[in-house]
């Protein structure tokens, strides 16, 4: 179950991330982990 939810949440982060016009989900997650 853990990996699906991973799955699913790495799935949406792509997208989010495609949305938000960051090249890739890693660029968002360290956006993300900048602010408070």
């Amino acid at each position: 179950k853990k990996d699906l939810d991973k799955l699913a949440l790495d799935s949406y982060l792509e997208v989010a991330a495609e949305k938000l016009g960051y090249k890739n989900v890693d660029e968002l997650k360290k956006n993300l982990n900048i602010k408070p």
